[in-house]
């Protein structure tokens, strides 16, 4: 049955009445109205404010009649949850002031793990924000909740910053390959719980970010330490909901053949 929405149908196998299309990442930030409340509020509080977060999320569709709505939020809200002291610094980016390199780094993130509590209080913002943007779309705008891969936010909290060549993160990968996997075990598991409350929480697709793994990790690499995280959330996922998942990589020529293992739970690129 067509459901009205483009893009949901097309997610679904069905002949949407016009092809979708929607503004995919971070809800315009090249808007005026966006640039705007930036020019007065520090990132981080943009994104905890669901009010604030909403409004923006909104923006885009105030000016063009698109077919999806995609939530204000980032792919480090993850990393924030699991104590990496996240902060916004203009012209910089995200910071970590709190980083991941050894065991002693892995004790603390050990201990998050079991404060589930602060981990909720600090995403709940994102679920905040859907139920606040879902009622206040038009019948054929789809609403899109989303997440950051698991090695994509690992490279931040392991660098601390926006990437750039990797190094820390390949050398934990390659010489303290223990401490990767269960950093990667971590935050695969609050990835998965993120994604689920989205749904709950109004969501009817979900994509998720592979920022950086098509970029910088061989094929080999890729399908080792990247690839079980996401087919894991995919999997876990369909047991529990029909939602539509997309799953986009960034510099993902080459990849697709690596991906066959999770074709099956991935309705679109």
């Amino acid at each position: 049955m067509v459901t009205g929405k483009p893009l949901l149908d097309v997610l679904t196998g069905k002949k949407p009445s016009r092809v979708p299309i929607w503004f995919m990442r971070q809800a315009g930030r090249c808007l005026p109205e966006y640039r705007a409340i930036r020019s007065r509020m520090n990132t981080y509080d943009m994104f905890q404010d669901s009010e604030i977060a909403c409004h923006i999320s909104l923006q885009p569709l105030a000016r063009f009649d698109y077919d999806a709505c995609i939530v204000y939020a980032d792919i480090l809200h993850i990393a924030d949850a699991l104590d990496s002291g996240l902060t916004f610094v203009r012209g910089d980016g995200p910071v970590m002031t709190r980083t991941v390199r050894g065991a002693e780094d892995l004790v603390r993130v050990r201990a998050r793990m079991e404060q589930q509590d602060k981990i909720h209080e600090k995403i709940s913002c994102v679920y905040q924000t859907l139920s606040l943007v879902k009622p206040q779309l038009a019948d054929h705008v789809t609403l899109i909740g989303f997440a950051g891969s698991p090695w994509s936010v690992a490279t931040y909290m392991i660098e601390g910053k926006s990437p750039g060549q990797f190094r820390n993160t390949k050398r934990m990968m390659m010489e303290h390959p223990d401490y990767f996997s269960e950093l990667m075990g971590y935050i695969t598991s609050v990835t998965l719980q993120y994604l689920k409350a989205q749904i709950a929480s109004g969501a009817e697709v979900i994509q998720i970010f592979e920022s950086h793994a098509g970029i910088a990790l061989t094929d080999e690499q890729y399908e080792k330490y990247c690839l079980p995280s996401i087919g894991y959330i995919i999997s876990e996922i369909k047991k529990e909901s029909s939602t539509p998942l997309i799953y986009f990589i960034n510099g993902s020529f080459g990849k697709i053949a690596s991906l066959n293992g999770v074709f099956r739970y991935i309705d679109a690129f």
